[in-house]
Formats: C-alpha cells, sequence, structure tokens
C-alpha cells in the first residue's frame, strides 16, 4: 500500500472520530424531546418529577413493578397500581387479572393515551370506559370538575425548536360512557367544546382511574405553576396509600418473547446518547466493511517453481543400472518399450511362442527383416546370459535406434 493511500485511511478515520465525537457531545448537551414517558430519566417529555410528587403521597410507600400482575398475592389490597405510556400493552389473561386486582379494593390509576383493547372487552357494559379520539391544537385548557373553584391549567406543546401542533387525547364523543362511569376531568377543544379526558369508574371494592393524556404529568410541565397544581390536583383523587408503579405492560410482549423488556439493547435505546453512540458504532462498523473490502485483496500464496526433474531421474536411473553391472535389466526396459511402441503402433502383440514375431513386424513396419532378427537375437543374448555386461546394450541401443528411425520415415 503507498504512502498516500496509508495518509489518506489516516485522515478519514480521524475525520470520522471527530464527527462522532461531535454527534455524541451534541446528543448529551441537548434536550430529547421525545414523548417517552420514563420515571428514570428527567428530559422534557419524562416523568421523574411525577414519580418523585407520587412518592412523596404515598409516604415513601412504593414499588416498581416488572413482572405480570398476576404474580402479586391475591391477598394483596389497599394499593394503588400506576401505569403512565403511549399504550397500555395486555392480552386478555392479564387485563382481566389488572381488573381482578381492582375488584379485591385496590385502585388503579391508568394514564395513556390509547386504552388496551381487553381492557375494554373486560369490562361490563355499565363499567364502559370508552375509547379514545384526538384534537390538534398548540395548546389547551384542561380543568377539575369537581375543583371549586374552578381553576383552568394552561398547557403549550413545545419541541426542541419552540411552539409546535400536537394532538391532544380525549375520550370519543359518540359513545356514552356506562351507567357507573363518573366524570373528573376535561379540557377545550374547537368551538368551545368540552372534551372529558379524565374518567372514574368502580369497579367490585375498588376504583378505576383513567387520564388519557401522561404528556400533561411530564417534567416540562411540573416546572411550570399550572401543570404542578393540575398534577397535584389528579392525585390527590387517589387514596393515601402504597404505590404500584407498572413498568411491565408498557412494553409489546408476542407469546414466544415474554422477555424482551430485560435486553440490554432496550436500555441502550432509552437513553439517547447510549443510542446515538450504538447507531455511530454500526455505521463505522458498516464502512469498515465497505472500504476494507474493496482495498484489500485476500493474500495470494506464494507458490513455489516447478523444476523440470525429469534429466536427473535419467541420471539417477543409469547409475543405478551401471551399478548393477549385469546387461540383463538394462535391455529388459529397453526392449519393454520396444513391445510397447509396436503394439500401439501396429497392434502386434509379443507372445513368449511367437515364433515369426521378426517376419510380422518387418511386413508391418517395412523394416529390413534382418534388422529386427539382430535385435531379437542380440535381446536373447544379453537376457539369457548371466555374465552379460552393461556395455552390451550399447549395440542393442544402436540397434533400436536405427529400428525407430526407419519406422519414422
Amino acid at each position: 500500500m503507498g504512502k498516500s493511500k496509508v495518509v489518506a485511511i489516516v485522515f478519514i478515520g480521524i475525520a470520522g472520530l471527530a464527527l462522532i465525537l461531535y454527534v455524541l457531545f451534541m446528543a448529551m448537551q441537548s434536550n430529547y424531546w421525545g414523548e417517552r414517558y420514563s420515571f428514570t430519566e428527567d428530559e422534557p417529555y419524562d416523568l421523574n418529577l411525577f414519580k418523585i410528587l407520587v412518592d412523596s403521597a404515598a409516604n415513601g410507600e412504593s414499588e416498581v413493578l416488572f413482572s405480570p400482575i398476576s404474580e402479586l398475592e391475591d391477598t394483596t389490597t389497599s394499593k394503588t397500581l400506576i401505569f403512565m405510556g403511549t399504550q397500555l400493552y395486555a392480552d386478555s389473561l392479564e387485563a382481566r387479572d389488572i381488573l381482578n386486582f381492582i375488584r379485591r379494593g385496590n385502585t388503579a390509576f391508568i394514564c395513556t393515551r390509547q386504552i388496551s383493547y381487553e381492557i375494554h372487552q373486560a369490562l361490563d357494559s355499565t363499567d364502559r370506559i370508552g375509547d379514545t379520539e384526538y384534537y390538534y391544537d398548540f395548546s389547551t385548557e384542561a380543568w377539575l370538575e369537581n375543583q371549586s373553584p374552578q381553576k383552568k391549567y394552561n398547557f403549550e406543546f413545545r419541541g426542541a425548536y419552540g411552539e409546535e401542533i400536537r394532538y391532544w387525547t380525549h375520550f370519543e364523543d359518540s359513545l356514552q360512557p356506562g351507567e357507573n362511569v363518573k366524570l373528573l376531568g376535561s379540557f377545550n377543544g374547537d368551538s368551545a367544546k368540552n372534551l372529558e379526558n379524565f374518567r372514574q369508574v368502580d369497579i367490585g371494592k375498588g376504583y378505576l382511574y383513567v387520564h388519557t393524556d401522561p404528556l400533561l404529568f411530564t417534567n416540562l410541565y411540573l416546572l411550570e405553576n399550572d401543570g404542578f397544581e393540575y398534577a397535584d390536583q389528579v392525585i390527590n383523587h387517589l387514596p393515601n396509600q402504597p404505590i404500584i408503579w407498572d413498568e411491565y405492560h408498557k412494553v409489546f410482549r408476542s407469546d414466544n418473547d415474554v422477555a424482551n423488556s430485560k435486553t440490554p439493547l432496550r436500555f441502550v435505546m432509552q437513553h439517547p446518547p447510549l443510542k446515538y453512540a450504538w447507531y455511530s458504532i454500526l455505521a463505522a462498523a458498516l464502512l469498515f466493511v465497505v472500504f476494507r473490502s474493496k482495498r484489500q485483496q485476500r493474500i495470494i500464496p506464494l507458490i513455489p517453481r516447478v523444476e523440470n526433474t525429469s534429466i536427473a531421474f535419467a541420471q539417477s536411473l543409469g547409475a543405478l543400472y551401471y551399478q548393477a553391472s549385469s546387461g540383463r535389466y538394462l535391455a529388459i526396459e529397453l526392449m519393454k518399450l520396444f513391445n510397447n511402441f509396436n503394439r500401439r503402433k501396429f497392434g502386434i502383440k509379443r507372445t513368449k511362442d511367437n515364433d515369426g514375431l521378426a517376419t510380422e513386424i518387418a511386413k508391418k513396419t517395412k523394416v529390413p527383416l534382418d534388422l529386427i532378427e539382430s535385435i531379437l537375437k542380440l535381446e536373447r543374448q544379453i537376457v539369457y546370459n548371466p555374465s552379460s555386461k552393461i556395455r552390451d546394450n550399447v549395440e542393442l541401443y544402436q540397434m533400436l535406434t536405427e529400428y525407430y528411425k526407419l519406422v519414422k520415415k
């Protein structure tokens, strides 16, 4: 790799690292304006201050629920279950468990923009709460029905760049609530129309409170007088008893993945700086794979040079025959080559009792008969003579060479 390429790669690496550090720094310096509703975070639309407020109202007697409510003892009474989130995820069995928890004499405060369909199905017609709808505006005024004197609390929706329009959640107007449902709070819509957002229903020995907008209880508004006073008035509706803060029903769970809320990646995604760092690592890894695969190919192994060893083999073979001193073995090899040549080229097969071999070879090859007879005679003299010498094969080799020349003409 050239020096210029190394410098370019180092420069790109430093620039990429600087960009990642800048993104992380900006992420840590700026607020996260997403509606996350986390009770452990202090971003504008988290619930850290509201959690502190309800804990103080319960004299610090609170616990966080990360498992199904069915795991609580059946004798659990005089406790308040609080759920705050965009949507409450519960199947039919979990919805029934929540309502049974209330019927035993407990209280539930569910503040969500979308009420679980399974909870609607589990309620009797007289306890029907009603589904939710949306009203679009930059701000709204909310109040509580039983407050005297009644006061309206102003809420303006703000984002990273100032005031923004938002859809405020309320109970739908077309469906009347059940007979046991009581109106507790509303906010104003268009044409001075009141939109209900806070209801209560008696279920067995307990009470279910449903609020349609957790945004009104987030850190941003609790730092303001209107938001803090509104949240305090809502909490006053709840009995003074130990709190169970429900985190379990915030996460959708399939039948095959009931524990996905405990994965480490979920913790990373809940914190914007960690989330940006995770995405940056993935992007850097992808860039590394793309550019690395293009700039560096697989190392080609060094193949040794092929050497011609046929000459060395012939020399070694000749030395072995020479050391044997007897000419018999070399004569046998020379005649094997002779017989194979005749068989391949002329189809002549030599056998032990083939007396007319010389005549057959001369006839097919057009070689003089006396040369062929001399070759066969000299073969017998060398092969069957125990005292034959290696030098006796010189004459045989010369005759065979003359034979091959005549055949090729």
